[in-house]
């Protein structure tokens, strides 16, 4: 299953709002089968591993290899 991560400060209420849209834009295009989970940016280096695309909230001053 590809997984994409929505990353902030926190992992609260900013993410969870935009992993909501996310999530729902997905389901829109038969694309239910791409898993949406929400993170604090901490957390990005860890679970960047193993996603298809990442959303940061925030500036990340980082690059990672997806999109």
């Amino acid at each position: 299953m590809k997984k994409v991560i929505v990353a902030c400060g926190s992992g609260v209420a900013t993410s969870q709002t935009v992993a909501s849209k996310v999530t729902r834009l997905l389901n829109e295009r038969n694309q239910s089968h791409i898993k949406v989970e929400v993170i604090d940016l901490k957390s990005l280096d860890s679970h960047i591993k193993d996603s298809a695309a990442y959303i940061a909230i925030t500036k990340v001053d980082k690059q990672y290899p997806i999109p």
